[in-house]
């Protein structure tokens, strides 16, 4: 078998292929408990029939609970994505700059998923004196990452794709495991305004 080529893809940015390569297998893990648990013999919701005078509720007798490891395969491949977004960074840094940075310099590469201009500025000021020099303010790099920042996003950047990556890794790294939560809704008889309350 030959080896494939991918022209479009340099040299330097292989092992960042490799990192997207784990995170889709882990999210076609995710996929295939998901289909699991979708497709149980006994399905995902019991129902029941309640008699209630000349009437007859229908309840919820039993929820089957999300099996644990999807939320944490999710964290995973989450993380993975994050890294790859941070290896193909420090790749790009390293070649633009030729040759291997100093570990000083080196804590310095990130990528930022700036809110507001004015922290992406901050962001900017820290790399001016001891950053590499492609992560400088104007440069042609900086001026690429200054375009994926979630500050572009006007109308609500805390949805940006990038500011959620970054909430949702950082929460499953720093704060507790991934979790899941199945709620139902609740039905107040006589009150159709609350009937989705939880």
């Amino acid at each position: 078998m030959k080896d494939v080529m991918h022209h479009w893809l340099p040299d330097r940015h292989l092992g960042v292929a490799a990192t997207l390569s784990h995170s889709d297998e882990l999210i076609g893990q995710v996929a295939n408990l998901l289909f699991d648990y979708q497709t149980q013999p006994d399905g995902v919701f019991g129902l029941a029939e309640v008699p209630a005078g000349p009437f007859s509720q229908s309840v919820v007798e039993r929820v089957a609970p999300i099996p644990r490891k999807i939320p944490l395969l999710v964290a995973d491949a989450l993380v993975a994505l994050r890294a790859a977004l941070e290896h193909a960074l420090f790749a790009e840094v390293e070649f633009l700059n030729g040759s291997p940075l100093d570990e000083k310099a080196a804590r310095l590469v990130e990528m930022p998923a700036s809110d507001t201009y004015e922290k992406f500025e901050e962001w900017k000021k820290r790399r001016a004196k001891q950053g590499p020099p492609s992560l400088r303010a104007g440069s042609e790099l900086v001026r690429r990452i200054d375009g994926l920042q979630p500050f572009q996003r006007r109308s609500d950047p805390h949805m940006h794709p990038l500011a959620r990556l970054v909430l949702h890794t950082n929460h499953a790294k720093h704060r507790t495991p991934a979790i899941t939560a199945v709620r139902i809704s609740r039905h107040v008889p006589g009150r159709p305004e609350a009937s989705l309350d939880p």
